[in-house]
């Protein structure tokens, strides 16, 4: 899986209006991986915020007897069952998705909501703009809209640009309806998403948060390099190599390059070590490594030059 792919959905609703708590069973995490939660919950009171959770969005929405909402996030752990509890009972709803990572410690890169629309009946409800300050990451937009009877399931469009819809109502048509979808984004530019539905139209809010994607570590690979000699020679202190790896075994096969660079160097027994961040293939599996010093000469002769090589 890449970067930003959804990698699981959770979710679990209680529509008795007695509900204080409501768990939700997040099976199959991944270590590293990000976990977004949106909770609604009838009649406003603040949900809890349970332990190993951010809060990102908390507040009302909807007029009356309203409706409480509050956005949450994570690093899954690989044990990221939850619990979300409040004092007033009432029916309760949770839908957590988990993204392919890795994730900067610190998160996230900007947070935004837009609650124009709280009391007023819209078919177009906006999440207001988050800009991200680091290039590449995910950007994850929620919202929730009361009653569902007007803002159904099935008749809403993600925002442009944007997928991995996931919609829930909690029971009845007169509770509300809520909804995550994501984005992955590569520069800097800000997101501002906009969900928007064929159905009559509600009461209804809208958020959006971005996530720094986190460094990528990658496999390696590891050989000697040598003069070619029928006793090889290790060549030790070689700097500034160029040296582009496929992930196809014979050059028949070669697409682009995964990954590639202009400054590989070998250690004091020759040793040289290439990290392959975008590489697909596994500890193990072999592909094809092309090398040559710096000025590409002819001259440059060892047998790293051009050869299967496995992935450490």
């Amino acid at each position: 899986m890449a970067f930003g792919d959804l990698a699981n959905e959770f979710f679990n609703s209680n529509t008795s209006t007695g509900t204080t708590s409501l768990a939700v069973t997040c099976s199959g995490t991944t270590v590293g991986n990000l976990l977004v939660a949106n909770v609604t919950w009838g009649n406003f009171q603040d949900i809890d915020t349970p332990a190993g959770w951010t809060a990102i969005h908390d507040n009302w929405f909807g007029g009356g007897e309203a409706t409480a909402y509050k956005t949450f996030w994570r690093i899954a752990t690989g044990t990221d069952d939850v619990t979300f509890t409040r004092t007033e009972a009432n029916y309760a709803g949770a839908i957590i998705q988990e993204f392919e990572g890795p994730f900067a410690v610190s998160q996230p890169d900007d947070d935004a909501e837009d609650r124009s629309n709280i009391t007023t009946d819209v078919t177009s409800q906006g999440c207001g703009t988050a800009t991200p300050v680091t290039a590449g990451g995910i950007a994850v937009a929620m919202m929730q809209a009361t009653p569902s009877s007007d803002w159904a399931l099935t008749q809403t469009t993600a925002p442009a640009g944007y997928s991995n819809l996931l919609e829930k109502q909690v029971g009845a048509a007169s509770r509300p309806y809520y909804a995550l979808a994501s984005k992955v984004y590569t520069g800097t530019t800000a997101e501002t998403p906009i969900f928007t539905t064929s159905d009559t139209g509600a009461r209804a809010w809208g958020g959006v948060a971005v996530f720094e994607q986190g460094a990528v570590a990658g496999q390696t690979i590891t050989l000697i390099l040598d003069d070619g000699a029928a006793t090889p020679n290790p060549l030790p202190g070689l700097s500034g190599l160029k040296w582009a790896w496929f992930d196809e075994v014979t050059p028949n096969l070669f697409n682009a390059p995964t990954d590639k660079g202009a400054a590989g160097s070998t250690d004091g027994s020759g040793e040289l070590v290439l990290t392959l961040p975008n590489t697909t293939l596994t500890t193990g599996q072999t592909g094809w490594l092309e090398i040559t010093d710096s000025t590409g000469s002819a001259a440059f002769v060892h047998k790293g030059l051009g050869r299967p090589v496995v992935v450490d």
